[in-house]
């Protein structure tokens, strides 16, 4: 499941559903914003200006279960202006003939099964195995045990608190190197050192913030439900 969390930074979200205050549910976006200005010239064709920076977006609704109502109305009212929330990535549906890799066992990595049941969702720590740069789109990570990764997921390195979308998947055909390159969006913020973790899926915490339009406090549906109504969060980068 995914949602905001009761945790005090990006690294401390073990992946145990206790740790939700607040689940995501439908209707669900993820908006990628960037600042786009056009226009258009005599002839009619549009010239578009688009910026470097970029950030996520979530909107949902949420759930809390009953034991969590009470965090979750003090966290809402701690938070709600402008304060940082951690939040655990939604993760688009996805079968396993989706580009990835996993390596769930000792050993070399496997390429997902594309007749397994079930949803591929990204998850698991690996590490950098080269410095990159700033402004580079791709590295080469090697996969630690029970970690997997498909493209369309979220990844995050370490020092960074940015969170980036993977956009493709290449594993490396060698045997016994479990390293595999990832290609990501947008380019990196600040660089990446040699053995930096890649933090992956559901373990690439995001750095948000309740949108100006989310509402602080809570109303109730029928006296002992809560509702917060649609949830907007903003990347914090």
């Amino acid at each position: 499941m995914y949602g905001i969390l009761d945790v005090q930074d990006q690294i401390s979200d073990t992946g145990d559903d206790e740790l939700l205050l607040n689940v995501f549910v439908a209707p669900l976006k993820v908006d990628s914003k960037r600042l786009t200005t056009l226009s258009d010239t005599l002839s009619l064709k549009r010239k578009y200006s688009i910026g470097a920076a970029q950030r996520w977006e979530i909107e949902a609704g949420g759930i809390s279960s009953d034991e969590r109502q009470a965090d979750l109305f003090v966290h809402n009212i701690l938070n709600g202006d402008g304060q940082v929330v951690y939040v655990r990535p939604p993760a688009m549906v996805k079968g396993y003939n989706t580009d990835g890799v996993q390596r769930l066992t000792g050993g070399d990595f496997t390429l997902p099964d594309p007749t397994n049941r079930g949803l591929a969702v990204s998850k698991g720590i690996a590490q950098a195995t080269q410095a990159v740069s700033s402004s580079v789109t791709s590295i080469e990570i090697s996969m630690t045990i029970g970690s997997e990764v498909f493209k369309g997921d979220f990844v995050r390195f370490e020092s960074h608190s940015k969170v980036y979308m993977i956009t493709e998947v290449i594993p490396n055909i060698d045997p016994g190197t479990n390293l595999v390159t990832i290609e990501f969006y947008p380019a990196l913020l600040t660089s990446v050192a040699i053995s930096d973790f890649a933090y992956l899926g559901v373990n690439a915490t995001m750095k948000m913030s309740y949108d100006v339009e989310t509402m602080t406090g809570m109303s109730y549906m029928d006296g002992i439900l809560e509702d917060l109504g649609t949830i907007r969060l903003v990347e914090e980068i």
